[in-house]
Order: structure tokens, then C-alpha cells, then sequence
């Protein structure tokens, strides 16, 4: 096939023409950047999509995070302060008697009482049930509800009945294991 004898030779050249642009002409880049809100045990992540001008590196103004997160952000801090006293019952629910305390000091250990924690090593809710971990166990759930305190105790009562306290390393260090 000879490009030649097939394209019109208008078509061709507007085609070269439009590559020669776009070759020339640089679009704007897009760069991902981050919003790290840090409430006490809670680290929300947020990637943002921005546009920056040819050349620019940074932004002119620092990313913000949306003023409703915040706000959510800030009220379930508050409402999680009480530590992880507050989940004795709940833990008393799924977790054998002799087990509680134990339970509650993990939970003390990896959370403080936070059910939105969110560790750097990528551990969710009050058991800090990492997202290798929590698939395994939760089976179809979503990580999502690694956030509910009923289901994040659940799962790890779950894990705990199969593995012992083996699966938290802050259980060694509480002398569990």
C-alpha cells in the first residue's frame, strides 16, 4: 500500500501538520497531589487532580481539603476519644471472657479507640486489619467496613480463633505470645 496514492494529498498534509503541532506544542501537565489530614490515630488521604502551567513544579496555593471532610474528620475525632473502653461490650459480644482485656489492649495498642484509623502501613479500623488480612477473612465485604467497630471486632475475633493473637505484632509486645 503506498500512503501516497491512497490519502488525498491535502489530507496528508493537514495530517503532518496537526503531528508537527502536537509535536512541538507541549500540553499542561497533570499532577496528582495529596491532602494529609491528621486527626490524633486518623491519616486521610485525598488525591486531588490539578492543572499547572507549562514549567510550574508546585502549585501557586496549597491543596485544601474539602471543607465537609474536615468537618467529619473533626467530629469523629471527638467522638473516639473516649479510648478503648468504650468497645467493652462489643468486644465482650464476639471475644471469649479471658480474652477481653487482652483484646482491648490491642485495640489500645493499634488504634486508641479509633475505628476510622488508618495506619501508614495500610491497617484499618479498631483492629488495625491490614487489607491482605482483611480480604482473606471478610471474604466479599469491602474494606469500607473495616471503618465499622461491629464488624472491624468481628473480623478480628475471626482471626483470633484461627490464629491467636499471632497476626498483631503489638500482641508480642504485650507479652500475648
Amino acid at each position: 500500500m503506498n500512503l501516497k496514492e491512497d490519502v488525498e494529498p491535502p489530507l496528508l498534509i493537514v495530517i503532518l501538520l496537526m503531528l508537527l503541532i502536537m509535536w512541538f506544542i507541549p500540553s499542561p501537565k497533570k499532577q496528582i497531589k495529596a491532602n494529609k489530614v491528621d486527626f490524633g490515630y486518623l491519616l486521610l488521604y485525598e488525591e486531588k487532580e490539578k492543572e499547572f502551567p507549562q514549567g510550574d513544579k508546585t502549585p501557586s496555593q496549597p491543596p485544601v481539603v474539602d471543607q465537609p471532610v474536615v468537618e467529619t474528620l473533626q467530629r469523629n475525632a471527638a467522638i473516639y476519644q473516649g479510648g478503648c473502653e468504650q468497645w467493652r461490650a462489643l468486644v465482650a459480644k464476639y471475644f471469649p471472657p479471658e480474652q477481653i482485656d487482652n483484646a482491648l489492649a490491642i485495640i489500645n495498642a493499634e488504634s486508641g479507640g479509633n475505628p476510622y484509623a488508618v495506619s501508614p502501613t495500610d491497617d484499618h479500623g479498631l483492629f488495625q486489619i491490614n487489607r491482605g488480612t482483611w480480604y482473606g477473612y471478610a471474604e466479599n465485604l469491602p474494606l469500607e467496613m473495616a471503618y465499622d467497630p461491629e464488624t472491624n471486632v468481628r473480623i478480628a475475633s475471626y482471626i483470633f480463633n484461627t490464629r491467636g493473637w499471632q497476626p498483631w505484632t503489638t500482641a508480642r509486645k504485650l507479652g500475648l505470645y
